[in-house]
């Protein structure tokens, strides 16, 4: 006879508690908005900035407590690496209509990552070059399509090691 059974995470219960209990699920989807930044605030602010602020001039302390807050956030699994991208096309509301219609033949197995039907009309398609990705590009709805492909462009073309257009 078995003393006790495994019993299921609580991280497990929350993404999938029992009888689809919505109040379980509204918790448990809430609660974590607003626990994660107190506890980040605490530990940040209330805990690491003091004690490094003990051992050296606050001038010195506050951007580099702000930089092992970011590098605490960083996942490098999540981060795109330029290398893998190609040619930024900015298209215009003609061409978003045309690609949302699957019309555009450039675009036709793009992965579609951010473009909302209320969203902005332009947007950029950045072409992938990784082989291993099975998309031809992202298309992404943008307000400042012609900035952001510019300066998407730039980024790309330093990581490549090319200057210019």
């Amino acid at each position: 006879e078995v003393a006790f059974e495994a019993s299921e995470t609580v991280v497990a219960k929350m993404i999938n508690p029992e009888n689809n209990d919505l109040a379980a699920m509204a918790i448990g989807s809430i609660a974590p908005c607003f626990t994660a930044p107190w506890w980040e605030e605490v530990l940040y602010r209330g805990f690491l900035l003091p004690s490094l602020a003990i051992h050296m001039p606050l001038w010195l302390a506050v951007p580099l407590s702000a930089v092992m807050f970011a590098a605490h956030h960083m996942q490098s699994c999540s981060m795109v690496p330029l290398t893998a991208l190609g040619p930024v096309r900015v298209l215009t509301s003609d061409d978003m209509a045309r690609a949302r219609r699957g019309l555009d033949p450039q675009v036709h197995d793009t992965v579609f990552t951010r473009q909302p039907p209320w969203g902005p009309s332009h947007g950029i398609w950045v072409q992938v070059t990784d082989d291993s990705d099975p998309h031809s590009g992202w298309l992404v709805a943008s307000r400042h399509a012609e900035d952001h492909g510019q300066e998407l462009t730039e980024a790309i073309a330093g990581c490549h090691g090319h200057t210019g257009q």
